[in-house]
């Protein structure tokens, strides 16, 4: 897939924003280096991944970006450490490029919804509300991107 995604809490106020370690724990495995805000990821058979992480350089932050997602068959480790960070945070993932009627967005907790703004809900859609790291390529492949 050559588009990017975003994992963004609703509002960037300290209330919302979490703990950078949470992002740096999930891709532990999978990423080269994970200093500074540019990593690059290990794909299944070693090689140096096109897929990208951005992420800002501080201790708590409120979103991230990956840039070129993989395939699910081809890196199950790379959309299972997406969802781990949905759960474990209150964030929704998006992909704003994307076109047709199917939601661009997706959460794993359901209690998230009603926060959601307005706004968002009517650029993105209902989110699809996902329950593992396949589900999240499984929303984003329902869509034109």
């Amino acid at each position: 897939m050559s588009f990017s995604i975003y994992v963004s809490t609703m509002n960037n106020d300290d209330e919302n924003m979490f703990d950078r370690s949470v992002v740096e724990r999930a891709f532990r495995d999978i990423s080269v280096d994970q200093t500074g805000g540019y990593w690059n990821l290990r794909s299944p058979d070693g090689r140096i991944a096109s897929t990208t992480i951005f992420i800002e350089d501080k201790l708590k932050i409120s979103g991230f970006s990956a840039n070129r997602p993989p395939s699910y068959s081809g890196f199950p480790k790379f959309w299972n450490a997406m969802f781990e960070i949905l759960r474990q945070t209150r964030t929704i993932i998006f992909w704003p490029a994307a076109k047709g009627p199917h939601p661009r967005c997706c959460v794993a907790d359901l209690a998230l919804v009603p926060d959601l703004s307005s706004d968002l809900t009517n650029a993105l859609g209902k989110p699809a509300i996902v329950s593992a790291g396949a589900e999240i390529e499984a929303a984003i492949a329902l869509t034109d991107h």
